[in-house]
């Protein structure tokens, strides 16, 4: 029996071109980051709030259907230059990349709070299973 995790990673890189991958890749570092103020996915939920787009923060964490964001509300919450670097990484360009983080994020985000809640003690592991799944490194 695979996980729901397994199946959804199949899904997704079964249609995943290799820039694509590159661009989960890049993501999934974001998220896996530490710092002074803790995991890299708690910062990006408070960045989030501060942008006033923590209800779509919560609907992605939370068990609830997941709200949707634009591609322009990518650049409010990450910053132009975040997509940039990541557009750069990933080998697309910038308006492109900003279009598949706004489908790609709610889910990443999502499958890695299965209980509705960042586990801070376990998101590396967590980010490193999904990562594996979509055959990148994180």
């Amino acid at each position: 029996m695979t996980t729901f995790m397994e199946e959804t990673g199949r899904k997704m890189t079964s249609t995943m071109t290799p820039e694509h991958q590159r661009l989960t890749q890049a993501l999934l570092a974001m998220l896996n980051r530490q710092d002074a103020n803790g995991s890299g996915l708690e910062g990006l939920a408070r960045q989030f709030e501060q942008c006033g787009m923590g209800d779509e923060m919560k609907s992605w964490i939370g068990t609830a259907a997941n709200k949707p964001i634009s591609s322009d509300q990518i650049i409010q919450a990450l910053g132009s230059d975040k997509v940039n670097e990541m557009a750069a990484h990933a080998g697309l360009p910038a308006d492109e990349t900003r279009q598949i983080l706004a489908a790609l994020l709610p889910q990443i985000v999502s499958l890695l709070t299965p209980e509705g809640k960042i586990n801070t003690d376990h998101i590396g592991d967590a980010i490193n299973a999904l990562a594996s799944k979509f055959n990148v490194a994180a």
